[in-house]
């Protein structure tokens, strides 16, 4: 586990504009950074962890058709992208993106050892979503000089960090306080995801601000049963502290800024309703929809397979700059054009995977743990549901890690869960049998989840 808290906290952390950039290593003109080395070091050392991990009946299926799609997908494309003539080096960097997520997915799975890690990973997460709120929030911190004199609001936002950790915290922590499953004391709760949402919020980038949205309205669908009223009750008044929470930022950068923010966030707000006529700034789908309609003219050439990767950058001088701006920020078109149905089928089962795998553990409710990581996994793929319809997000190294970790981590879980269904479905079967003489490791390991004993932390 501790490898993943680094590989979290060095990916919510590291400003794309500065130690990633500084500190890397170009191997055939592609850049290799500290963590591409992380992840690599991860991989290098799963052999040692097998031994160490709780054993399930079967491999999480979804985990190996997941994996299979991926290996062709990339095949496919590098096979077209060689064929094509593209540089080594644009292809080298696409190669390298694409493969983050799957790497990051089998991370996910093999470090989560036992019973323990489900919850440990849930505050790896949490971590994450601090140290990108806090990054964000200091740019403006430091720059209160600055923010006074911007006048385009695209001067006010960072995008050096994934603010996606941030968003997914908040809907993390919205959950555990809705349903009773305590990850921090319900103040202490209610204070960070405001702080997480904030920070989040305050990229400016309207993409985050729906994916986030998305993200907190599933994670208030999937409410455990039983006891649904009262988490809906909490539920709402947990949102209501967030939109305070945004209010109350919103008053603090005016403030700071001597600006109107609530003005400026109306009118970015008003960019995104076809109903608004204002016509004070262009709509936000202006600048993708050029670059989405020629990544789905480029797909339509090879449906199946694609064109291969780093197609967009053969394709740039053939149209003009309004269209190349659009080019990647849909993940969705950007994945047909290069690697066609095969890589939207690898990428549509890894982001509909963590909803409905995640959904599934939240339902059978064999641990609490396991339903926090089931939250984390439908907050995580609805997040990346949208935002990939409306920026560059998993189709990059730094948002693949993202989304592919908790991807592995709910297939792993799963795969725990359905072993201690199965162990319990067999005791059952032998009524006259000595409960502990046929108490199995699975079953054991459920008692000790549920003590949360020191054991498991140690191990986890």
């Amino acid at each position: 586990m501790w490898l993943l808290l680094l590989i979290t906290i060095a990916n919510a952390s590291l400003s794309m504009k500065g130690f990633l950039v500084r500190y890397r290593l170009d191997v055939g003109g592609v850049p290799i950074n500290v963590l591409d080395v992380l992840t690599f070091l991860g991989l290098l050392l799963l052999p040692l962890r097998r031994h160490k991990m709780f054993v399930t009946n079967r491999f999480h299926p979804l985990m190996r058709t997941a994996l299979v799609l991926f290996a062709l997908m990339t095949l496919c494309g590098l096979i077209e992208a060689l064929l094509n003539g593209c540089p080594i080096y644009v292809v080298g960097e696409d190669a390298r993106n694409l493969l983050a997520l799957p790497a990051a997915a089998i991370l996910g799975y093999y470090y989560i050892v036992n019973i323990g890690s489900p919850m440990w990973y849930g505050w790896v997460q949490v971590v994450g979503g601090f140290c990108a709120a806090t990054l964000i929030l200091t740019f403006f911190y430091t720059r209160p000089a600055d923010v006074a004199t911007y006048s385009d609001i695209n001067l006010y936002r960072t995008v050096d960090y994934v603010a996606a950790y941030a968003g997914i915290a908040a809907a993390l922590l919205a959950y555990s306080i809705a349903s009773g499953i305590r990850l921090l004391p319900t103040a202490a709760a209610l204070a960070l995801a405001g702080f997480c949402l904030v920070g989040q919020f305050a990229t400016l980038a309207r993409s985050d601000w729906l994916a986030t949205l998305a993200a907190i309205v599933m994670a208030g669908a999937i409410l455990p049963r039983g006891k649904r009223l009262v988490s809906a009750v909490r539920f709402a008044l947990a949102s209501a502290i967030l939109c305070a929470s945004i209010a109350m930022a919103l008053y603090l950068a005016s403030h700071l800024s001597g600006q109107d923010f609530f003005a400026k966030m109306g009118r970015r707000v008003g960019t995104l309703l076809p109903s608004d006529r204002s016509g004070e700034a262009p709509k936000a789908w202006v600048t993708r929809v050029g670059g989405s309609l020629e990544e789905l003219r480029l797909w339509l050439h090879n449906p199946l397979t694609g064109n291969g990767l780093a197609i967009q950058a053969l394709d740039a001088p053939s149209v003009s700059e309004s269209v190349r701006s659009g080019f990647y920020h849909d993940t969705w078109t950007s994945t047909l054009a290069q690697t066609g149905l095969l890589g939207f089928a690898a990428m549509a089962a890894v982001v509909g995977g963590c909803i409905v795998v995640g959904r599934r553990v939240i339902r059978d409710e064999v641990d609490y743990s396991f339903m926090l990581v089931g939250a984390l996994a439908v907050a995580t793929g609805s997040f990346f549901a949208v935002e990939g319809l409306t920026s560059y997000s998993f189709n990059q190294q730094r948002w693949a890690i993202v989304l592919g970790m908790t991807f592995g981590a709910v297939l792993r879980v799963r795969a725990m869960q359905l072993t201690f269904i199965k162990s319990r479905s067999e005791r059952l079967t032998q009524p006259n049998t000595d409960d502990a003489s046929v108490a199995t490791e699975a079953e054991l390991a459920v008692g000790q989840a549920h003590m949360w004993s020191s054991t498991d932390v140690a191990n986890a």
